[in-house]
């Protein structure tokens, strides 16, 4: 399954916070079996999002979106899913339950704009947020699945939880052959010559190559630790 992330968020492309949403998200669905190929940023800008979100599924499979989940009038991201996807919005009594008893345990006055967080594209799962007002959904249609997720996930606990309704529990997840990923330590050597010796890799029963022609393996380097090296190995889903 090839995958991307899509995170929306204006003080992302500001610089005013780190985008640590990808890297959580793309060591837990590496651990799952899920290839991530992009990793992409827009603002709160309904036009921008539904053009990225639009190339997105263009070309994989899996889109995974964090952030424009709030109660404002520029959080926008499950609004152009359910557009992408042709499906009106409705309203989940459940998360509007949720979402009144989280206010009165803080004290916090119901809005209404907070009712626009309790809202979903029709037919889609919810994923209910027990560390915020913002509940999560996933989509399926046609051969993709919207993945649609609150940020920051870190460091909320439900997170993990989160990913393993994505990745999931979906269909297409469970059928689409996961390529399972290998994390080793070795000598350290520069990463180049690293990558080569694994892309080169011949079986020791058969001194076959291992990979298929021009379809070699995704090869990760971990240089942070001085006295080893860490690669992560997985087989390319190239077409």
């Amino acid at each position: 399954m090839i995958a991307e992330i899509l995170s929306v968020g204006t003080e992302l492309l500001m610089g005013q916070i780190a985008n640590t949403d990808a890297q959580f998200i793309s060591r837990r669905l590496g651990e799952l079996g899920v290839t991530i190929y992009r990793h992409s940023t827009v603002g709160d800008n309904p036009a921008r999002v539904r053009e990225a979100l639009q190339e997105a599924l263009s070309r994989s499979d899996m889109v995974i979106t964090t952030g424009g989940l709030g109660p404002t009038e520029d959080d926008l991201t499950k609004e152009m899913v359910a557009e992408y996807f042709g499906l009106e919005m409705e309203l989940h009594q459940p998360s509007l339950d949720a979402l009144k008893a989280f206010m009165e345990r803080f004290g916090k006055k119901m809005t209404p704009n907070n009712l626009k967080q309790a809202y979903f594209p029709r037919g889609c799962t919810v994923m209910p947020n027990a560390c915020g007002t913002a509940p999560g959904c996933i989509v399926e249609q046609g051969g993709k699945t919207v993945a649609v997720l609150p940020g920051p996930v870190l460091p909320v606990p439900e997170g993990t939880k989160h990913l393993d309704s994505c990745a999931f529990t979906a269909d297409a997840a469970a059928t689409a052959g996961l390529a399972s990923t290998t994390s080793l330590l070795t000598w350290p050597m520069r990463p180049t010559k690293l990558r080569f010796v694994v892309v080169t890799a011949r079986s020791p029963s058969h001194m076959q190559p291992m990979w298929p022609p021009r379809q070699g393996p995704q090869v990760g380097v971990d240089t942070a630790q001085p006295a080893a090296m860490k690669i992560s190995v997985r087989p390319s889903l190239m077409h």
